[in-house]
């Protein structure tokens, strides 16, 4: 499943094509398996799915472009009993049209929601506010992007035996101080 023209499910699927060598496919198989993502791998993931850039429309009709620069996981801020947990980043923002650049250190919200019959893991930008000359901040985080991690996933697995149908659901995720950990249960089915 695509997260903004990129998926975790290849991560998942090679985790899982371990799990159908080692097992003795009988009728069905399940499992449980967790994803970690450290902050060099969601590095890697948020690189590949961040625009460069992002189109601010002005009130006058036009707009202005915003480089987006550098964007680097700096930490991670497990859920406290009533909050959400976040990631924290940073990042360079450049607007080129008037030759200014700033360092900022947002953070992502982490939660997960309902879709579907199914869970879905949703990292957000929250407030963003870059500091505008004669304006003042302008809060950006409403152009970001969202990443959106699907919690369902269905292939096939061909091999020698035959088919095997894997499916995964998103049970839960953890956000603990070194890492973002996504548990799935996997049921796997061989074909006929």
């Amino acid at each position: 499943m695509p997260v903004c023209g990129r998926s975790l499910a290849p991560l998942l699927r090679a985790l899982v094509l371990g799990l159908v060598l080692s097992c003795s496919l009988a009728p069905a198989s399940h499992a449980r398996v967790e994803v970690t993502l450290d902050a060099a791998t969601l590095n890697e993931f948020l690189s590949s799915v961040t625009p460069p850039k992002v189109i601010l429309p002005l009130p006058s009709g036009g707009e202005i472009a915003l480089e987006l620069h550098d964007l680097r996981v700096t930490g991670f801020d497990p859920a406290g009993s009533k909050e959400r947990g976040h990631v924290r980043t940073s990042l360079r923002v450049g607007i080129p049209a008037l030759g200014l650049a700033f360092p900022l250190e947002p953070r992502l919200s982490l939660d997960v929601q309902e879709e579907n019959g199914g869970k879905v893991c949703v990292l957000r930008f929250e407030k963003v506010e870059v500091p505008l000359p004669v304006t003042g901040a302008l809060d950006i985080s409403g152009l970001l992007p969202t990443y959106r991690v699907p919690g369902e996933a269905a292939w096939t697995v061909s091999m020698s035996q035959g088919d095997v149908r894997v499916k995964s659901r998103l049970v839960d995720t953890r956000l603990g101080t070194e890492a973002l950990r996504l548990r799935f249960d996997v049921e796997i089915t061989p074909g006929k």
